[in-house]
């Protein structure tokens, strides 16, 4: 949920520091990151980025990039905690997109703007349910959470953004519609799709 903070600041930095001695630097470090990104999006036919890579043992799918396993989507149990707190991937997504949307820029590389899109694409539904989590925009959207806590409950929000597809122990990709982890509006997740989008609108 929290999303790419060190890509971000990167960006940060080298947009507004750019004097700084370190500079070159950050810039190196920002083109290596992006390289990353680039490889491991060519993982998936869909062009996502994966959420996370592992040492040591396989957190749950069996697949590998170079020496790491990797998933592509949180640990439905013992990521965080050793309960069943997880979320869905939008933040994750949409905060690499905005990062690799504004390094596009910053490193003069058009292509990482088209991975960028291809973060929001999936968001908004191209994906396995061909489902946006996204409300108002694209179609199939999944049942909203609908908390006992509040009365009278969340209603629909046209573009609210929902915590996203998550993922099983297998690390196929679940849709759990109506429930909190993938179907409950978070502010990070519309944080981060809706500047993605202002990001985009602007390249």
């Amino acid at each position: 949920m929290d999303g790419n903070l060190p890509l971000l600041a990167l960006c940060d930095a080298i947009e507004h520091l750019s004097d700084h001695p370190d500079a070159p630097g950050w810039r190196s470090s920002l083109q290596r990151h992006v390289d990353h990104l680039i490889a491991t999006s060519k993982l998936s036919a869909f062009g996502t980025i994966p959420f996370g890579l592992y040492a040591g043992n396989d957190p749950g799918g069996g697949r590998k990039f170079g020496k790491y396993f990797y998933r592509w989507f949180m640990k439905p149990r013992g990521e965080y905690r050793d309960d069943d707190w997880w979320v869905g991937i939008n933040a994750h997504l949409a905060s690499h997109g905005v990062g690799l949307s504004r390094a596009a820029k910053l490193l003069d590389r058009p292509e990482l703007a088209h991975l960028a899109h291809r973060q929001l694409d999936w968001i908004l539904g191209v994906n396995p349910f061909n489902a946006s989590t996204v409300t108002g925009a694209g179609r199939n959207q999944p049942k909203l959470y609908r908390t006992g806590e509040f009365t009278p409950p969340t209603p629909l929000i046209a573009g609210g953004v929902m915590n996203g597809l998550g993922g099983t122990a297998a690390d196929e990709p679940c849709i759990d519609a109506g429930s909190w982890q993938t179907c409950e509006y978070w502010t990070p997740m519309v944080a981060y799709t809706m500047w993605l989008m202002s990001e985009l609108h602007a390249t």
